[in-house]
């Protein structure tokens, strides 16, 4: 990033700083999968109800049920950025100052897609308030963790090919 205090920086088009959808999604699928399977083995060999279920159902058929979970989350917040994708036109401006919270507001549309669809499969759990506010936050973290450095690299950039 420039030196440019954050009052003085230009207004930039979404369009060009936003990162493709292929890019994003090049990063968070991986990123999910990765935070989703090792929420696997928290869960099943660290709390009490994880080892009871593992007990009770196996291994295999209890990996196979958080997979089915995992991948009907990481649907969710993909079909929510996509969705967003689609609705925006990316001509809004922004400065420095509102990138951070597009990217937070962006992880949180995310997020809230995993936690819809993850709804449908988790609807027996046990704790369902648990598993859904655990989802929400999981999501939320790490699709920030994508998408925050990926907006300010792209700001950056475009900030700089202005200059």
């Amino acid at each position: 990033m420039s030196a440019a205090p954050l009052e003085d920086s230009p207004s930039i088009s979404l369009a060009a700083f936003r990162p493709s959808q292929r890019e994003v999604l090049s990063r968070l699928v991986p990123t999910l999968v990765a935070v989703g399977l090792v929420m696997f083995f928290g869960y099943a060999l660290l709390t009490e109800v994880g080892r009871v279920q593992l007990d009770q159902r196996g291994f295999l058929p209890l990996l196979l049920g958080w997979l089915a979970m995992l991948l009907l989350c990481i649907l969710g917040a993909v079909a929510a950025l996509a969705a967003e994708r689609g609705v925006s036109t990316g001509l809004r401006s922004y400065t420095r100052r509102r990138v951070l919270p597009l990217a937070i507001g962006h992880s949180i549309l995310a997020a809230a897609g995993a936690t819809f669809c993850s709804f449908w499969i988790s609807g027996g759990a046990y704790d369902l308030l648990t598993v859904m506010t655990c989802t929400f936050v999981l999501t939320l973290l790490f699709t920030a963790s994508v998408l925050v450095p990926a907006y300010l690299t792209g700001f950056a950039k475009a900030e700089a090919d202005r200059s």
